[in-house]
């Protein structure tokens, strides 16, 4: 009965929002978040040449980025007064996003000369070039009539990576190969599409499982051959646009927080997974809400032989507060055992006062992150996520105390030199942090935590510097330092996120107790983007660690030096 009362209502609830959509307002798919359209709207903000961006909240829609690149084209004549290689980015971003430049401002994107549309002019393949391939000069195919419109592009990968762990072990070869493909377009001017597949293969010298049905760091299921192993994702969702807001219904992932390495509540460090979400842009806030379906790994299952259906609901609220100060808020809920919650549907509720309302048996958490701009051409930002705390218990080691904190500073044309940036970065988890008592609750999807990516009762540093030579070539030069707490042999301090505090877990904790494991690595990148989303990237590091655990139970020290390569287009 609870089963169909929640179909109906969730069928009833998306009926209902589509019913109220504006033909006469166009609807926008979001930017993938892995596309360095964000950075180069980071700088500028830096900078200081455009204001109230709210990018704590990603992955923006389509027309949000152009706004921005409006008002950074605004604020700079034209673009006239950036430098050279910010000219280049500002004038492709333009070409890139031409259908949204037009929607609002009723001109055409400007016309960047790409490498595909001079290969289709010259003498001598231009007239080989099929005229339906490439017809925009940016997707392989374009189509458009009666209000329809759909930009279809493929997507490749090909990863070469070698790495030398110790002197005494051979080389380690792993390679990686993924292909499918993208569309995204609109049907009239209410609905727009996004779907986003690849299948991938991955081999080498490895010793790959010999079973289906696994899950793998960052991944949802994969299955393993012994030779090699195979998983395919996909992305796919439709976007409504409703009077003052839009509502997005199917699979993508959300990155909330300043942080670059990482976000401590919700961040795109496991894979993507089905959802709800409904968003509007108002004056100077952003508030996001969203009803998301995870999955657990090992699989759980109910009494009946169900499997034990696991979600997470999360409202957040970013408010441009100033010119020089950006404030976000931001609540979550993970909950198992059941698949609907009325107290949570309500986006603007308390749910830490919801889910104490429920019999307190849900895992709700709390987040705090700020974006500062006192400082020409730097920015100071920060993050604090609250899982649990006890105030009477604050500076205390007591395990209940789940906090988890990040700072860092980011300068821009750092040392007067143009296009060169630098970015410090430090990410702090206590002990038990994203763990339950309830195994469903763990704050993870599949076997991947949802949070930060270095998990709980971990510490770790990252400095960057990267300089771009053009829009389509940079280098980047990074060190890590990480540190990790891991449980010992037969006891529990906090340091695996799928053990909580009632699993033999001490009740008084420090911060890194346990076995102490560490890592420092130093990395040189460089990458050339040699047609339009067609990337190649090089990747030298060496890493020395501390500490780390073998597949025999002993712990011993590891260097590593490995060499990476990637060719990816439209990754």
């Amino acid at each position: 009965m609870r089963r169909r009362f929640y179909r109906f209502f969730l069928t009833s609830a998306l009926f209902g929002l589509a019913l109220l959509v504006t033909p006469t307002m166009a609807q926008s798919t979001f930017v993938p978040l892995n596309h360095w359209a964000y950075d180069f709207i980071d700088r500028m903000e830096t900078k200081g040449v455009v204001s109230g961006v709210l990018n704590g909240t990603k992955p923006y829609s389509r027309d949000e980025m152009v706004g921005y690149l409006l008002e950074v084209e605004r604020a700079t004549d034209g673009g006239s007064l950036l430098s050279a290689v910010e000219q280049q980015q500002l004038q492709f971003l333009r070409f890139e996003y031409g259908e949204e430049v037009k929607a609002r401002t009723g001109a055409n994107g400007i016309h960047y000369p790409t490498r595909i549309g001079r290969l289709k002019q010259s003498p001598i393949f231009g007239r080989a070039f099929p005229g339906f391939l490439y017809s925009n000069n940016r997707n392989l195919f374009n189509i458009g009539a009666d209000g329809f419109k759909a930009y279809v592009d493929p997507v490749y990968s090909q990863e070469w990576l070698y790495a030398n762990p110790d002197t005494l072990s051979p080389t380690e070869k792993e390679f990686k190969r993924s292909h499918g493909f993208t569309l995204r377009g609109q049907l009239g001017t209410h609905v727009g599409f996004y779907f986003n597949f690849r299948d991938t293969k991955e081999w080498g010298s490895r010793n790959y499982p010999n079973q289906f049905d696994i899950s793998l760091e960052g991944l949802g299921f994969v299955n393993g051959y012994g030779t090699h192993i195979w998983h395919d994702e996909t992305v796919a969702y439709l976007v409504f646009k409703l009077p003052y807001m839009q509502l997005m219904v199917g699979k993508d992932s959300n990155q909330w927080g300043p942080g670059f390495g990482g976000a401590l509540g919700i961040s795109n460090n496991a894979t993507s997974y089905d959802q709800i979400k409904l968003q509007t842009k108002l004056w100077r806030l952003k508030f996001t809400w969203f009803w998301g379906f995870l999955r657990t790994f090992p699989r759980q299952t109910l009494a009946d032989g169900r499997t034990n259906p696991k979600n997470i609901v999360a409202h957040r609220l970013e408010l441009d507060v100033a010119k020089w100060l950006d404030v976000g808020l931001y609540e979550t809920v993970i909950f198992g055992g059941r698949r609907f919650e009325f107290a949570y549907v309500n986006p603007i509720n308390f749910y830490r006062s919801a889910e104490h309302f429920v019999s307190d048996d849900d895992n709700a958490s709390l987040g705090v992150d700020v974006e500062l701009l006192l400082i020409p051409d730097v920015k100071l930002y920060g993050e604090f996520f609250v899982d649990d705390l006890t105030t009477t218990k604050i500076g205390s080691n007591f395990h209940g105390n789940k906090t988890g904190v990040l700072a860092g500073g980011f300068w821009v044309d750092a040392l007067t030199v143009n296009n060169l940036d630098l970015r410090l970065e430090y990410v702090r988890t206590r002990p038990y942090l994203y763990t339950h008592r309830q195994p469903v609750n763990t704050f993870s999807h599949f076997n991947t935590g949802f949070g930060h990516r270095i998990g709980p009762n971990a510490d770790n540093l990252l400095a960057l510097a990267k300089y771009r030579f053009s829009k389509s070539f940079f280098v980047e030069a990074s060190f890590e330092a990480f540190r990790h707490g891991d449980n010992p042999p037969g006891l529990n301090i906090g340091g695996d996120i799928t053990r909580p505090e009632n699993d033999n877990g001490t009740l008084s904790v420090a911060f890194l107790d346990g076995v102490r494991e560490s890592r420092k690595s130093f990395g040189l990148q460089a990458s050339y983007e040699l047609v339009r989303n067609l990337f190649v990237t090089l990747n030298l590091s060496r890493s020395t660690a501390d500490n780390m655990l073998k597949s025999d139970g002993n712990r011993v020290p590891v260097a590593r030096t490995e060499f990476f390569m990637n060719l990816a287009l439209n990754r």
